[in-house]
Formats: structure tokens, C-alpha cells, sequence
């Protein structure tokens, strides 16, 4: 491209959604630019979208770019613009790209890159400023993204740490009180402490012992008064909230936040229905699941109030 006085980079590493507006809005602001300038060549423009089954298409304006299908099996994973006066590989004294580029693994990661280079360093420097502007809004950066940028080894252990504090939280609630360091409920203790005072004799204590192990297999409970699991309703109004909760909120990190969205063709359509998808999930059920959590642990809260009452 021959020797350029000034050349300016600027690269970003994020998700992204580049929809039709915003991709229109791009193309104005370099499009203006280049009406600017004393040209002494013709602009040459270009568009170039690389699909996810390999075909590439090189167009001349947008209104041929948003005729692409974009369907959701062949998606754009890539997307360049290019503006320059004159053809690129000869002498060019100015040019604007812009890249979009996709990661199909999501394994590296997206990039977005805009590079220009011109004899004129304050049409430059403005026009690299307008682009970065609207670059930045079509940057998707919650906490989502995050997480998804997170290696597949570390994301599997997250989820696992969560799993396990679920589970933990599930045998707290679960468990009818604190247990001693023999393994025996404190409430239990307690009780059988009071009995053994009225007892004298090693025969009466060892029938004391007897007849509270007897009554409690009689309760299907354990000799100490700990409840079977699976005969605790607590387990299933609190286990089953947690469990769907866990797995909402995995299937919105793996189904609904694409890392990169060109808004065109069917992901239009596609893309709409995703966002009002995980408006649902996390509005209706996630919140109605922490409802419910909250009501069961306050139920169940207040029975236990009422039955150490008694």
C-alpha cells in the first residue's frame, strides 16, 4: 500500500452485536469522512462477510450485505469494510477498515479491529474517534460475557463450587438442628439429659436409652432424631427450587449470550427472539424460584418456631 505518513490501530477483544442501525451508522460516519477529503483518486468501498460454512461475499454497498440470509446454521462469522482512495494495493494515501471478527468456538474469543491510515493526521485522528464511539456500543460487556470468556476447565469448576454450596445449603435446612460431636442432635441431648436425671440406676438409664431408640424407629426417624432425607419435605420444596434454578441460569449462559451477533438476515429475527427468551427465564423463573426459596425457608421456619413452642 506504498508509505503512509500516519497509520493508527485500535483493537478490542469482546462480545458483540452489530445490528443493521448500528452497522448503517458506521458506514454514514466513513462515508462523511471521506467526503471531506480532496481525493485525488476515486473511493473504493467494499463489504466483505465470511459465512460459517465457508463461502465468502464481497459486496459494494450495505443494502447487498442485509440481503444475505445470515440464516442461524449459516451464520456471518466475520465482516470487514474497507474504504480507500483508489484500489487497495496500489499507493493509497488514505484508507479506513473496520474487522469483525467472530469466534465460532468461543474458545479465543472475538475481536474487533479498526486500523486507517492517511497523509492527514487530524482527519485521521477524528475519524478513527467517531469509529471507536460507535464500536464501543456494539460491545456487549455483562457479566454474562464474563463468564463466558472464562476457560471451559475453570467454568466447569465454578459450576461445580455452586453445585456443592447448593447442596450444602439443602442438608443445612434439611437437618432438623445442630448436632453434637457423638452425632446426635442438640435438641435430642438436651431431652435426654433432662430424662437421665430421674434416673438412678445403670438398668434405668440403659431402658431410657432403649425405649427413645425404639420410639424413634417407630417415627421412621434415626435413633438420634435426625429425619431420613428422603422423608423431609424440606428436601423437595427446597432441593427442587435449587436444582432448576442452577440449571436455568446454566442454560442462559449456554443458550441465549451469543458472543458475537451480526443483527442482519434470519439472526435478526433469531437474535429478538433470544433476548425476549432470557427476559422470560430470568424475570418469570428465576425470580418466582428465589420467591419461592424465600417462602419455603420462612414456612418452614415459622413450623419449627411453633413446634419448639409446644
Amino acid at each position: 500500500m506504498g508509505n503512509r505518513a500516519n497509520t493508527t490501530k485500535k483493537y478490542y477483544k469482546n462480545a458483540f452485536v452489530l445490528s443493521k442501525t448500528k452497522l448503517g451508522r458506521i458506514n454514514e460516519i466513513i462515508d462523511t469522512r471521506f467526503g471531506q477529503l480532496k481525493a485525488s483518486k476515486p473511493i473504493e468501498k467494499s463489504f466483505t462477510a465470511y459465512e460459517s460454512k465457508g463461502r465468502k461475499h464481497t459486496l459494494k454497498s450495505l443494502e447487498e450485505v442485509f440481503e444475505l440470509d445470515n440464516s442461524v446454521r449459516n451464520r456471518v462469522e466475520r465482516f470487514n469494510v474497507v474504504y480507500s482512495e483508489g484500489p487497495l494495493g496500489e499507493d493509497v494515501p488514505n484508507y479506513i477498515r473496520l474487522s469483525y471478527d467472530g469466534d465460532p468456538s468461543e474458545i479465543f474469543g472475538n475481536s474487533i479491529e479498526i486500523e486507517g491510515s492517511s497523509q492527514e493526521f487530524h482527519w485521521l485522528n477524528q475519524t478513527i474517534g467517531e469509529l471507536e464511539e460507535q464500536v464501543e456500543r456494539t460491545i456487549q460487556s455483562g457479566i454474562i460475557y464474563k463468564i463466558k470468556k472464562i476457560p471451559s476447565s475453570l467454568k466447569m469448576a465454578f459450576f461445580i463450587l455452586i453445585v456443592a454450596l447448593a447442596l450444602l445449603i439443602v442438608v443445612a435446612i434439611v437437618m432438623p438442628g445442630k448436632i453434637t460431636s457423638l452425632g446426635i442432635p442438640e435438641k435430642t441431648r438436651d431431652e435426654l439429659l433432662a430424662l437421665s436425671k430421674n434416673t438412678e440406676s445403670s438398668d434405668q438409664k440403659i431402658d431410657l436409652l432403649y425405649r427413645h431408640m425404639l420410639s424413634s424407629l417407630e417415627k421412621k426417624t434415626s435413633p438420634f432424631g435426625v429425619k431420613s432425607a428422603f422423608y423431609n419435605p424440606k428436601l423437595y420444596f427446597i432441593g427442587i427450587p435449587l436444582v432448576i434454578f442452577i440449571l436455568s441460569v446454566v442454560y442462559l449462559i449456554m443458550g441465549c449470550y451469543p458472543m458475537h451477533v451480526f443483527e442482519w438476515g434470519d439472526w435478526e429475527i433469531h437474535y429478538r427472539k433470544l433476548v425476549e427468551k432470557r427476559r422470560t427465564v430470568w424475570i418469570v423463573i428465576v425470580m418466582s424460584l428465589i420467591i419461592g426459596i424465600l417462602a419455603n425457608l420462612f414456612a418452614f421456619g415459622l413450623t419449627d418456631l411453633i413446634s419448639n413452642g409446644k
